[in-house]
């Protein structure tokens, strides 16, 4: 298997894929599963913008460069209406060329960015 091509889309796809997306975002769980989203345009921060990817989600965006080399970052929010986070993830040249983190989900998320929780404790 070589290195796929990634088709770009149109404008007319794009506004509809955004609007999916956040769609998406707001009726469904998209905890569990990791999610993959090829972008042939824009970047991820602002073509996700409006979206809210929970801290808990696995969300992976893949880009291609100009010599074919496929970049994967990784998106979140920390909280509904904070600003999305990325995280490099890793890239891929080839079947025998890539690189992904060797550390675990939640290390590359080691800060709340000064979110405040709220939080009771009770004794029984």
């Amino acid at each position: 298997m070589g290195v796929p091509y990634i088709y770009d889309i149109s404008s007319l796809r794009v506004n509809v894929c955004c609007h999916f997306t956040f769609q998406l975002s707001e009726t469904t769980s998209l905890s569990g599963p990791t999610w993959l989203m090829f972008l042939t345009i824009s970047s991820p921060q602002e073509f996700l913008a409006d979206s809210y990817v929970p801290f808990d989600c696995e969300f992976l965006v893949a880009q291609q460069g100009k010599n074919g080399e496929i970049t994967l970052t990784e998106v979140y929010n920390i909280a509904k209406g904070e600003p999305l986070l990325s995280y490099h993830f890793g890239y891929w040249i080839s079947e025998t060329q890539y690189h992904f983190p060797s550390i675990d989900f939640y290390s590359r998320r080691p800060s709340l960015q000064g979110l405040l929780i709220s939080a009771a404790t009770l004794e029984v």
